[in-house]
């Protein structure tokens, strides 16, 4: 039975404040869970509903009702993990790294960490003013791909002005992507859903690249975690013909 102590602490973790001061973060879901262990995260809270179809080792066994009251989402799943937050890993030596100038919707940040992972984009700089990557509704977002996708919060305009890499925007003004000639090393910038990159980061870009509308499209813009989709596939896929 779960103590009103223990439910109390892991509701609390729904905070930012208290996600830092205590070190961990809420997974929930067979997938995602599976996933944070598999990748050596420590599990410091692990709990299921139905142990019938989870084949978790040292999960405490919990009521329906009890997950209820423990459960970020509304409708609970029958798995739920208290992770420590992971450790941190040096992104210096990546060639390509994706940052974030801004983005504060946090399906936006689960979609743009599950996209990353796919792509192969192992860290992603998260400035000011992005949504912290340890949120409830960003890791739900990122089917599991938290475990292998490493964010920092960074301060992102000192970051850019140290760089040695190419730094790129996504921006509507910039170069075509399909005239964009990707170097080796880089880092892709994706500003805020609503305002674009913030005027004190535009100038720290080196070039800006822009997704070409189809033949009579009226949209105004993309949505930011499809536009790094697609700009993500460019770089990938062009860094491969060039091994």
């Amino acid at each position: 039975m779960l103590s009103q102590a223990k439910i109390r602490f892991i509701n609390q973790l729904s905070r930012k404040k208290i996600r830092y001061e205590e070190g961990c973060f809420i997974v929930e879901g067979n997938k995602g869970v599976k996933e944070g262990l598999e990748e050596g995260l420590t599990a410091r809270e692990l709990y299921v509903s139905d142990p019938s179809l989870i084949p978790f080792s040292g999960a405490e066994v919990i009521t329906e009702k009890e997950m209820k009251k423990i459960s970020q989402l509304t409708t609970p799943s029958d798995t739920l993990a208290v992770f420590d937050f992971p450790e941190i890993k040096d992104w210096q030596d990546a060639d390509w790294v994706l940052a974030l100038d801004e983005i504060q919707d946090p399906g936006n940040l689960g979609t743009i960490i599950r996209t990353a992972d796919w792509f192969g984009f192992k860290h992603i700089l998260c400035g000011q003013g992005t949504v912290d990557p340890f949120h409830p509704k960003v890791i739900q977002a990122t089917m599991g791909s938290y475990a292998r996708v490493q964010c920092h919060s960074i301060d992102l305009e000192a970051c850019l002005q140290q760089q040695e890499r190419t730094v790129v925007g996504a921006d509507l003004e910039g170069v075509p992507l399909k005239n964009y000639d990707v170097p080796s090393k880089g880092v892709l910038v994706i500003g805020n859903e609503g305002r674009g990159l913030s005027s004190s980061v535009e100038k720290l870009l080196d070039t800006k690249v822009t997704i070409e509308r189809g033949e009579g499209s009226k949209a105004e813009s993309l949505n930011a975690a499809i536009s790094t989709a697609v700009i993500l596939h460019t770089i990938s896929n062009r860094l491969s013909s060039q091994n």
